[in-house]
């Protein structure tokens, strides 16, 4: 590894433990061992480029837990005013199709 010329003992072992982390991740090594115990989660995150992976990897987690899985849907109701009679592309359909960073998904999918 040409980063470990001239390092420290310490920082390059860091360096090549680091490394071989990396590689079991690529060669879908390096799972999640702890997913029974409740608090493994508690200090992790998710790390994904788009709203859509980070959705996928959710979904793959809480399909791996034991239990019934629930769904709760959002309640969205358009406001009847007629300030906002201009806007009829807007509709629960559309609000329950958003997805962005910062705003909820339409469906929650628990266990």
């Amino acid at each position: 590894m040409r980063l470990a010329n001239g390092l420290e003992q310490s920082t390059t072992q860091e360096l090549r433990s680091f490394s071989d982390w990396i590689l079991q991740i690529g060669k879908g090594q390096c799972g999640i061992h702890n997913f029974r115990d409740p608090n493994f989660f508690q200090d992790k995150a998710i790390l994904a480029p788009t709203v859509e992976n980070v959705e996928e990897k959710n979904n793959y987690i809480v399909d791996l837990f034991p239990g019934e899985e629930k769904n709760y849907l959002s309640a969205d109701l358009i406001c009847g005013s007629d300030a906002y009679s201009d806007f009829d592309w807007i509709n629960v359909e559309f609000l329950n199709q958003i997805s962005c960073s910062g705003l909820p998904n339409h469906s929650l999918k628990l266990k």
